[in-house]
């Protein structure tokens, strides 16, 4: 491959890669109006735990034990999330069951 052709590929990678990021914040602002910030960010950290974990086998990763500490955190982390999240909702409809009887009486 000469110079001007490589010159050429690369202009159009670098072209690619900036299309595809744009296209990318418009996707995360759409979902940042979807869901809560905090839901966004748990499910950013999962994909990135979930692309390192694609990363092994498709590009011959080693995996360390530091490697296996992070992804565990990430798993256990969002657990957590979901637990804290869905006792608070829980408990947001208690106390609404609470307040419509107490008005009913």
């Amino acid at each position: 491959m000469n110079e001007w052709s490589r010159s050429i590929t690369q202009s159009v990678c670098l072209l690619a890669d900036g299309f595809l990021f744009h296209l990318q914040s418009i996707a995360a602002y759409y979902v940042v109006s979807v869901i809560s910030p905090v839901s966004f960010s748990v499910s950013n950290t999962v994909k990135r735990a979930l692309l390192t974990l694609v990363s092994i086998p498709v590009f011959g990763n080693r995996v360390t034990v530091l490697t296996m500490v992070g992804t565990l955190m990430v798993i256990g982390g969002v657990f957590v999330y979901n637990v804290a999240r869905n006792h608070e909702e829980r408990l947001r409809a208690l106390k609404e069951l609470l307040n419509s009887e107490q008005e009913a009486v």
